[in-house]
């Protein structure tokens, strides 16, 4: 789930993950509501600012964490699990973490964060 589908990280592009989640039996979709906006990535000079930003940023957008949940709303009962994957190394590190855990606040869902393990 992401903003745009293309990436200059090898693999990553839609077609390169699509076909290598393919093989291990994962559907993938691209859901632009999961993307962090390429104008709120340009305000912050590094990566803990530009995380503070989009944390600041969905406080101010709660529409966003809505379209998000029925993104997974939609995929949970066909599917059981979503799992939204990520770049960096460390979910901390990532917007997609910040958009996990306002999505659990919700309703008192649970997240795992893979690395946490």
């Amino acid at each position: 789930m992401r903003e745009t589908a293309r990436s200059r990280k090898p693999g990553f592009s839609r077609r390169a993950l699509s076909a290598a989640l393919t093989l291990g039996g994962i559907a993938y979709l691209h859901a632009p509501v999961a993307g962090n906006p390429k104008w709120l990535r340009a305000e912050g000079e590094t990566a803990a600012e530009r995380l503070q930003l989009y944390a600041w940023y969905l406080d101010g957008h709660p529409e966003v964490v809505r379209e998000f949940e029925a993104v997974i709303d939609a995929l949970a009962p066909a599917r059981g699990r979503v799992c939204i994957t990520c770049f960096e190394r460390q979910w901390r590190d990532c917007h997609r973490g910040i958009l996990a855990d306002r999505w659990a606040r919700r309703d008192g869902r649970a997240v795992v964060h893979l690395g946490d393990g």
